[in-house]
């Protein structure tokens, strides 16, 4: 998802056999084409979901982990990069 000119990169998987979801998010400032690496994601690791900006937040939905299909919404609103 893109928010303030920074795409923000979440989860997915390690590798699928076995499957590995990660929780990891990275920033990538679009204007500078730098990479960072943000705050762990607070959700369960997760692939294969969606995710949005409205409002200065950013949500993720559903997806899958190791237990199978996640039914669940996550919002959260990044802190200015610095």
């Amino acid at each position: 998802a893109v928010l303030n000119n920074n795409l923000f990169v979440f989860g997915g998987a390690g590798s699928l056999e076995p499957f590995a979801p990660k929780k990891d998010l990275f920033i990538l400032e679009l204007a500078a084409g730098t990479w960072s690496e943000g705050p762990e994601f607070p959700g369960e690791p997760r692939a294969f979901f969606a995710a949005a900006n409205q409002y200065g937040m950013l949500g993720v939905f559903g997806g899958r982990s190791v237990g199978g299909p996640l039914a669940e919404t996550w919002v959260f609103r990044p802190k200015p990069l610095e």
